[in-house]
């Protein structure tokens, strides 16, 4: 089924690229998760429609791609050379959201909120990319990792709490447990992989320094049985 993006936005196909992005700004507004109570849809619902606007949106912002699909064409999948490169045009993505978003809200909560979300993603992504870089399908177990695949759609979805006096609340907010649970689980494998590290420099080490033993040993006629059996070789 042909996705109609221009319906989708309530644009003509002749709206301009100034159109497109005032369109996508008042449907984001109003289908943003932080709006879900105000719009009378459920998160579900209201998570669609702002998929739907965002994909749209997406397409019809970039010259080329809307070009593409004013041609019949319905594919846009990129063909991202590793991971890294697809959660970091993912990353840029929601930051442009952001960026538009951030344009129109005046509301001190909504801000917060947005903000929340910005710092998050920035969050993440600086632990994603720490040294010794922890890559997902290499190095972590795929039922581990399953909770944070495509973690940038899911922060800018993940409800945030607010306390008494206005101010966030991370110790009951959705989002933020989220990034200290993905915090947690990279930075633990992150240890493991650096203990994986030492342990294998070590072992080269100790094989070459019982190779080297081992043939002055030969050179002189010495049987290196013993010498094995002492290092459990």
């Amino acid at each position: 089924m042909v996705k109609k993006y221009y319906e989708i936005l309530g644009v003509s196909e002749t709206a301009t690229p100034e159109e497109i992005k005032k369109a996508y700004q008042k449907l984001a507004l109003k289908w943003h998760p932080d709006k879900v109570a105000q719009s009378g849809l459920t998160k579900e619902e209201a998570e669609k429609n702002f998929k739907e606007i965002s994909e749209a949106y997406s397409i019809l912002s970039k010259e080329d791609l809307r070009n593409r699909y004013d041609n019949g064409e319905t594919n846009f999948s990129e063909n991202y050379d590793d991971e890294f490169s697809r959660d970091k045009a993912k990353m840029e993505e929601f930051k442009e959201q952001v960026d538009l978003l951030k344009e129109l809200i005046n509301n001190e909560e909504e801000r917060m909120a947005l903000m929340s979300r910005m710092i998050a993603i920035n969050t993440l992504w600086e632990e994603v990319m720490t040294e010794p870089i922890v890559s997902p399908s290499e190095d972590l177990d795929s039922k581990l990792w399953a909770p944070y695949d495509c973690y940038q759609d899911k922060i800018f979805y993940l409800e945030i709490a607010f306390g008494e006096d206005g101010g966030l609340d991370k110790v009951n907010s959705p989002l933020h447990k989220f990034v200290e649970e993905m915090v947690n689980t990279i930075r633990k494998r992150r240890e493991e992989i650096e203990v994986e590290r030492i342990n294998a420099k070590f072992s080269r080490v100790r094989n070459f320094a019982i190779e080297v033993i081992e043939e002055a040993m030969k050179k002189k006629g010495a049987k290196s049985r013993r010498f094995r059996r002492i290092f459990q070789l």
